[in-house]
């Protein structure tokens, strides 16, 4: 190559570069390079579950119960030999037979449980007496027929005791009767007042062996450490109920036509959760049963959901992508867009390039606005409120590009900085709803309930995603199945 090119080559590779920079300056294009929001560490959000009451029925079925009764009596009620009587003259002694004549049944009037034990009556009979030199004697063998009827009121004491109270009565069918001296002498008001004394022990075995059966205290601090671990009420994908036991209240009894049931109300926090298995609670003791009555019978299942951040940028691509911003003769493109958490705030760091009113303003790179999540509980959407330019970002422009620092341009951004949450709520209100439905605790314990209204509570930042408190309102029990 000839000299003379050589130069000419030089000087115009020299001057297109003189040319670019003067380019640049000359349309006044300002290359950002501003310092993102400093670090702030996140601080762990709990919220405390609501109150929720929790009903814990342990049922028995009338057929059940009389089944207890007939193992319980035997069919030789009573049986006495040479029995002294009471009677007018004379002496009398007899052998007295009470035997079972029938199935025991059982009835309720609300609040009594009624048995009632068909039983027959035969016995022998030997009377004699001494007056005028004679010695009349008679043996005569009466019967009667009777039902033994023996009401209970169940109640628990302090102290997880069942007692009864029972109340016995005898109606008879054919009261028994003996002739002494043309005169009939009745001997039912003995019986009865056996009777009374035989069944009145015999209903305090009752009371004993109800409570032996039932088992009430060890089974509610059974289930009481049971539940200080979190339960799987789903699998694939798991769903977990964590239980906060705060309180217990005294059993109730109540009873229908066909069944009784003892029902004992718990108080506690009820959270489900997705995913692994939450930690365990540390345990604490059975407490003595509360005063008064519930406030609520319903419960409120704390429910929390995770919303990654890369899901919400993707979710936002079409919101900012290809749209110009203009406010007060500026106009702003955004070329990337990422939202991420930093404390309790969101942290928007936006790459854009930007057209301001004149032609020497110009500018690109990256800029941070912060805001704090709030919910739009109506809409079922996540917004951004009180959201500006960081200060980092703000008195970067304000000494490089102070054109783009307008408030115009924030508006407009946080409007279009909105998602929905209504999907992931329906969804986790089924999978949740479904899961609480029918879910086996154990071999013994069933949960059964209703869950149907989801409302909105709580949002926090999180430093990888957002977190959304929620709440799932219905009934809940836990029905022991034997």
């Amino acid at each position: 190559m000839k000299r003379g090119h050589m130069i000419i080559l030089t000087a115009g590779i020299l001057l297109g570069g003189c040319f670019a920079t003067a380019g640049g300056l000359l349309s006044g294009l300002e290359r950002l390079s501003l310092t993102p929001p400093a670090p702030v560490a996140t601080q762990e959000h709990i919220v405390p579950a609501r109150d929720s009451f929790v009903e814990i029925p342990v049922s028995a079925s009338f057929a059940d119960l009389e089944r207890l009764a007939d193992e319980r009596i035997p069919e030789a009620v009573y049986d006495a030999a040479a029995r002294p009587l009471d009677v007018p003259t004379g002496k009398a002694a007899g052998d007295l037979h009470v035997r079972r004549s029938g199935k025991a049944t059982l009835r309720s009037d609300g609040k009594r449980l009624i048995f009632s034990i068909p039983l027959a009556f035969t016995s022998r009979i030997k009377w004699e007496a001494e007056f005028l030199g004679l010695r009349p004697s008679t043996n005569q063998t009466p019967s009667g027929a009777f039902i033994l009827t023996i009401s209970l009121i169940p109640s628990f004491t302090d102290d997880w005791e069942l007692h009864t109270s029972p109340d016995i009565s005898v109606e008879w069918k054919k009261k028994p009767s003996i002739e002494l001296l043309n005169q009939t002498i009745g001997i039912a008001g003995l019986l009865e007042d056996l009777m009374q004394s035989r069944f009145r022990e015999e209903a305090g075995v009752l009371d004993r062996v109800l409570n032996e059966q039932l088992r009430l205290r060890e089974r509610a601090a059974e289930q009481w450490r049971a539940l200080h671990s979190p339960i799987r009420i789903r699998s694939t994908p798991d769903v977990w109920l964590e239980v906060e036991p705060r309180g217990i209240y005294r059993p109730v009894v109540r009873m229908d036509q066909k069944t009784l049931t003892v029902t004992l109300g718990m108080v506690a926090g009820l959270r489900a959760a997705a995913g692994a298995s939450p930690p365990e609670r540390v345990e604490t003791l059975l407490p003595k049963f509360s005063k008064g009555i519930p406030r609520s019978r319903g419960v409120d299942v704390q429910l929390r959901l995770s919303m990654p951040y890369d899901v919400i940028n993707e979710s936002l691509v079409p919101v900012w992508k290809g749209i110009e911003f203009h406010s007060d003769g500026a106009r702003v493109t955004i070329r990337d867009l990422k939202i991420s958490g930093n404390g309790d705030r969101l942290v928007v760091a936006a790459d854009i390039k930007a057209q301001g009113p004149g032609f020497f303003s110009k500018a690109e790179g990256v800029i941070y606005l912060t805001g704090v999540p709030v919910l739009d509980r109506a809409a079922q959407m996540v917004r951004i409120d009180r959201f500006d330019f960081d200060p980092s970002t703000l008195s970067g422009l304000a000494a490089r590009a102070a054109w783009l620092a307008k408030p115009t341009f924030v508006r407009s951004l946080q409007s279009r900085l909105a998602w929905s949450i209504a999907r992931p709520l329906d969804d986790a209100r089924s999978a949740v709803r479904d899961a609480l439905s029918t879910a086996a605790l154990d071999e013994h314990f069933v949960l059964t309930g209703t869950l149907d209204e989801l409302t909105l509570d709580d949002i926090t930042a999180q430093e990888d995603r957002l977190s959304v408190l929620t709440s799932i309102k219905g009934r809940l029990s836990v029905r022991y199945t034997p």
